[in-house]
């Protein structure tokens, strides 16, 4: 009877672990996304410096591409806060993790995260950008020559188009469809950090209102609001500015 009992108690804490799906990876994406969703900066470092610690600890290769997500995101918030030592130091690690990556699975995902690295180069070196723009283009490109169907090198697709000068060959329109383009393929790579879909939805949406097609801009924010209800930088922010303007 003990045997029974200590079997049907086995079988019961394996099915609950299961059922919970509660692995550290998804721990801390749930916990990027919320702090992204809420604009709650001091979760997504604090939440960076936890995943370094796992990773360190033995962490595998998915754990090494959340963590290299995370910091490539959170570097573009403090270039956007104009924190360029802090920045560089954040740029920094993000290579080194995006090299490391290079050599697993998710080769694909760390030559499109290379691309955005180049990106914020440009943004800490503007002089440097006809050389930066060029190796970001190259990344690119290898990313999705493995994989037609992978969202975050289409992002940075996006990226490029929307940053880079008119005279250069940048185009709103074309960023706006890169932008969709990535967004059509999340549902297809779940491996991936879940704010990235929302990321992408956005700057679609930006790239539609900066070209002046407002109507379209605000069915894309309207769109992202469906998604997620609780995004407080559109809720708050770029959708109310948008309708001021229409």
């Amino acid at each position: 009877m003990k045997t029974l009992f200590w079997l049907s108690l086995l079988i019961t804490l394996a099915l609950s672990t299961c059922l919970s799906g509660a692995s550290p990876v998804d721990t801390y994406d749930n916990r990027i996304y919320r702090a992204y969703i809420g604009d709650n900066m001091d979760m997504w470092l604090s939440t960076i410096k936890q995943m370094e610690r796992s990773y360190r600890s033995g962490g595998d290769d998915l754990l090494l591409l959340h963590l290299t997500v995370a910091r490539y995101g959170y570097t573009g918030y403090l270039l956007g806060m104009d924190k360029k030592t802090q920045a560089r130091e954040m740029l920094d690690k993000t290579l080194k993790e995006a090299n490391q990556l290079e050599n697993t699975r998710y080769k694909k995902e760390a030559l499109a995260l290379k691309a955005g690295i180049n990106g914020f180069e440009i943004g800490l070196a503007k002089h440097k950008a006809p050389i930066l723009g060029r190796k970001s283009q190259k990344y690119v490109n290898a990313s999705l020559e493995m994989d037609r169907s992978n969202p975050l090198a289409w992002t940075e697709k996006g990226n490029i188009y929307y940053h880079m000068p008119g005279f250069f060959g940048g185009s709103l329109e074309k960023a706006a469809s890169y932008y969709q383009e990535a967004v059509k393929h999340f549902s297809h790579n779940p491996h991936l950090p879940r704010w990235l879909k929302l990321n992408a939805m956005v700057w679609q949406a930006k790239s539609l209102e900066d070209n002046g097609e407002l109507l379209l801009a605000a069915t894309a924010y309207r769109r992202i609001l469906r998604e997620e209800p609780r995004f407080l930088w559109v809720k708050n922010e770029l959708y109310p500015q948008l309708q001021e303007k229409i």
